[in-house]
């Protein structure tokens, strides 16, 4: 059972138990750039791309990718480890994706035969600045963005002359106290009204 909450370890164990120890932080033939990535603000929700490039100014490399912490708001955007051959260069591409608000920090660690470094990643999430009510809808959606109880999907308050649920129609299924639950428009009151 704890090897599985550390499965996340074994590509780091399966690069050490082939090649040896590894080595202390350092550059050793491999440089990354940037050695910091900022996402920037973003949107809850939403998802940010960037990417780091690393160089092999060395001898052939098998580089493992880390990214701590797991399960956090950032990741990789495809594979776990990076093979390079001297004198060439890789895309490392990363991604950032909230669900709640707030910063947040993680690292990705590339781990090789005889070093390892660290990048460090931020990122920003706010909700969107278009979301005037904060009900998790942005204006671009939402038919009332001044309004946290309008938004799609919402349940309609019959009588209360809004669209609470952003479908097109006012208070359907409004009981009008006219006897006419149709919304024809054509209602019993109407009818007295013309006959006096």
């Amino acid at each position: 059972m704890k090897l599985q909450a550390h499965k996340h370890l074994l590509p780091i164990l399966t690069l050490w138990l082939l090649s040896g120890p590894l080595g202390c932080t350092g550059s050793s033939g491999l440089e990354v750039i940037p050695d910091s990535v900022d996402f920037g603000s973003l949107a809850v929700g939403t998802t940010g791309y960037r990417n780091v490039t690393v160089v092999n100014h060395g001898e052939a490399a098998t580089v493992v990718l880390v990214v701590q912490p797991v399960n956090g708001a950032f990741d990789l955007e495809s594979s776990l480890s990076l093979v390079l051959a001297p004198d060439a260069e890789a895309e490392v591409g990363l991604v950032a994706t909230s669900a709640t608000e707030g910063e947040a920090l993680g690292a990705l660690t590339l781990i090789w035969k005889s070093g390892s470094t660290e990048v460090s990643l931020l990122a920003q999430f706010e909700f969107d600045v278009l979301d005037a009510d904060r009900d998790g809808f942005p204006a671009s959606v939402d038919c009332d963005d001044n309004d946290p109880t309008v938004y799609p999907g919402a349940e309609e308050i019959p009588g209360d002359g809004i669209d609470n649920d952003c479908d097109g129609i006012v208070d359907e299924g409004d009981d009008d106290d006219s006897g006419d639950d149709d919304d024809s428009g054509d209602d019993d009151d109407d009818a007295a009204e013309d006959d006096a």
